[in-house]
C-alpha cells in the first residue's frame, strides 16, 4: 500500500529536503521546516528539522495530550458503535459489559453525547480541533458503560458525517493525558502491522526504535486511524507507533531538532506524523496541521 508512494516520498541515503507549509499568524505560534533525512548507518535514518517560534507563549507551561495503548478514529455507521467491528477497525470488544456483542446507539441531544443511553463527555468536537482532556475538578474525561467494561475517552464526536475518536483501555493501560511543555512537537513514528482483533490480540511492539537526545519518554500505541492513509490516497491499515513529545522554544527563536530511526530486518515501511501542540489557556490542547510523511519503504523480499 504505502510502497506506491515511494516515488514521491521515499528518502534515500542522500539528504532530501521538505519544507513544511508556513502557518499564518492566526495559527500555531511555531512553524516547522525544513526537514531532512539521511542514512547514517545501514538501517539507520537520521531525521532533522528546524522549529521557529514566532510569538511568545507566557503563563501556560504545559499542554495536556491524550495518550492510550489503543486508539480508534472512524465513522459511526447506522448511528451506532458495532462491538464486532469498532469504528470499522475489525476490533471486537464488549464495550458495555453485557456479555454479548451488539450495537450501541450513539446520538447527540441538547449538546450531550450519549452512547448506549449513557451521557459521555468528549474532550473535543473534531479530529483537529481544540481539546480539553480534564474536567473542572482536574479529573480526566474518561467514561465507562459498566464496571465490568473497559474505560474509554471520547476524543471527539462530529455528527456530519458521524465520526468519532476513542482512546480505549487495554488490560492495565488506561487512557490518560501526558503533560508536555508548551509549545511542543508531537512526533508519531509508525509502521503498518497486522489487524488488532480484540483485547487478547495485540501485535508485538514496533520493529524499529527511536534514539533521541535526553532519552525522553516514548509511548507505544496501536491505532486505527484511516485519516492518515486517506491523506496519502491509500487504504487504511492498523498501525503501531512510538510517540514522543519534544519541547519547542516558548519565545521567538529557532531550535534544531533531530532523532534517529533504527530499523531491523523486519522493518519494511516507516512513516511519521509531525504536529505542533500549544496552549493559550491552562488545560487546553491546540494543534497545528498534522504533516504525514513516509520515511522508509522497502519491498518485502520474495521467498527463496
Amino acid at each position: 500500500m504505502l510502497r506506491y508512494l515511494a516515488p514521491l516520498l521515499l528518502f534515500g541515503a542522500m539528504a532530501t529536503c521538505l519544507v513544511l507549509p508556513a502557518l499564518s499568524q492566526e495559527g500555531p505560534p511555531t512553524t516547522l521546516g525544513p526537514l531532512t533525512t539521511r542514512q547514517v548507518a545501514p538501517g539507520t535514518l537520521e531525521v532533522s528539522l528546524q522549529a521557529t517560534t514566532l510569538r511568545a507563549l507566557d503563563g501556560v507551561p504545559e499542554v495536556p495530550i491524550p495518550t492510550s495503548r489503543l486508539r480508534f478514529v472512524g465513522p459511526v455507521k447506522l448511528g451506532a458503535l458495532l462491538e464486532t467491528c469498532l469504528l470499522g477497525s475489525l476490533y471486537v470488544v464488549d464495550l458495555n459489559g453485557n456479555g454479548r456483542l451488539d450495537q450501541l446507539l450513539v446520538h447527540q441531544r441538547d449538546q450531550t453525547l450519549r452512547i448506549d443511553q449513557m451521557a459521555v463527555d468528549p474532550i473535543g468536537d473534531s479530529l483537529d480541533g481544540p481539546q480539553r482532556p480534564f474536567r473542572s475538578d482536574g479529573k480526566l474525561r474518561r467514561s465507562m458503560l459498566d464496571p465490568s467494561a473497559p474505560e474509554f475517552t471520547v476524543l471527539f464526536y462530529q455528527p456530519d458525517p458521524p465520526t468519532m475518536g476513542l482512546d480505549l483501555q487495554w488490560r492495565g493501560y488506561r487512557p490518560t493525558a501526558e503533560k508536555s511543555p508548551n509549545p511542543s512537537l508531537h512526533l508519531i513514528v509508525f509502521e503498518p502491522c497486522g489487524n488488532v482483533m480484540g483485547p487478547d490480540d495485540l501485535p508485538d511492539d514496533p520493529t524499529f526504535r527511536l534514539d533521541l537526545d535526553g532519552n525522553p519518554s516514548q509511548h507505544v500505541t496501536f491505532t486505527w486511524e484511516p485519516w492518515i492513509f486517506e491523506r496519502m490516497g491509500q487504504s487504511p491499515q492498523w498501525l503501531r507507533s512510538r510517540q514522543v513529545f519534544l519541547p519547542l522554544p516558548a519565545h521567538p527563536g529557532h531550535a534544531e531538532l533531530s532523532f534517529r530511526v533504527v530499523t531491523s530486518d523486519q522493518t519494511r515501511q516507516v512513516g511519521m506524523v509531525a504536529q505542533v501542540n500549544y496552549a493559550l489557556h491552562p488545560g487546553e490542547r491546540l494543534r497545528g496541521p498534522a504533516e504525514v510523511l513516509l520515511l522508509r519503504d522497502v519491498p518485502a523480499q520474495p521467498e527463496p
